[in-house]
């Protein structure tokens, strides 16, 4: 990994997980995206968003992601942040993936970012999380209030692969309701249809 960017893993009791696990990812990425978004020009700051259900944008390319698993009764909460530099992604093949952003390309002229502060502002986020009342519904309207809504994103997996949805809403489950860009999808034009992750 690129020198400079932040990879870690923060390790939680489940039984300190207040929420539904399936909200889990939602939580992550409202606890990361404000530290990228103090981080970037004023310009940059207003294009940074959460793309359901684990990245975080910058315009349309990813600047940041987590992954989740468990593990004898703990969530393992892997994140990579890319702050110095960002990695060529491939648009094709079976690496493919959205293209890439960094932190510093979004900096504010002359202002370098170290990895260690972002992480350690992450940790102290989470902590505050898992000390505080959380609900669902805080969830779904925090995510909600950072997603980009009516923003065209094209599916990279399952069955509708390839295809461009616009995002409308987050269920309380967890799940995210869109709408197809175009063409029918189950006999309707234009379709409406729950993902889960």
């Amino acid at each position: 990994s690129a020198s400079g960017n932040m990879y870690m893993t923060l390790v939680v009791k489940m039984d300190k997980i207040g929420i539904p696990l399936t909200l889990v990812p939602l939580r992550i990425g409202t606890l990361i995206a404000p530290s990228i978004r103090s981080r970037v020009g004023p310009s940059s700051s207003e294009n940074v968003y959460l793309k359901w259900p684990n990245d975080v944008l910058i315009g349309d390319r990813k600047v940041c992601g987590t992954l989740i698993e468990i593990e004898n009764g703990r969530l393992l909460v892997g994140i990579g942040c890319n702050v110095a530099e960002a990695p060529v992604v491939p648009g094709a093949g079976a690496d493919k993936g959205r293209s890439s952003t960094s932190i510093q390309e979004h900096a504010r002229e002359g202002e370098q970012h170290d990895a260690t502060a972002i992480a350690a502002e992450i940790i102290q986020a989470t902590k505050d999380w898992l000390s505080s009342r959380d609900s669902a519904e805080y969830v779904v309207n925090d995510f909600e209030s950072a997603m980009a809504k009516g923003a065209v994103q094209t599916l990279r997996n399952g069955p509708d692969e390839g295809k461009q949805v616009i995002p409308l809403r987050i269920n309380p489950d967890g799940t995210l309701h869109v709408k197809f860009a175009a063409g029918a999808v189950d006999g309707t034009f234009p379709g409406e249809r729950t993902l889960i992750a």
